[in-house]
């Protein structure tokens, strides 16, 4: 995923957000309060949010995949 080619340069605090939901510290369900307080104190492109949103799903799939009785 190149993000710079595809005009995302700035975009960390929402990428850690779903690191941290790969690395399990967070939940999803509670994912959604996270990404909620980060909107109300940043300001990120609809171009941002839509590439934080494929991550999201792409961190969802994987978990499908690798949970064991899925």
């Amino acid at each position: 995923m190149n993000t710079k080619k595809a005009g995302l340069e700035y975009y960390n605090t929402l990428m850690m957000l779903n690191y941290l939901l790969l690395k399990k510290r967070i939940s999803p369900e509670d994912y959604p309060e996270y990404l909620n307080r980060l909107k109300d104190c940043s300001r990120y492109s609809e171009k941002v949010m839509a590439r934080g949103a494929l991550v999201y799903d792409s961190v969802l799939a994987y978990f499908d995949k690798h949970t064991p009785g899925s």
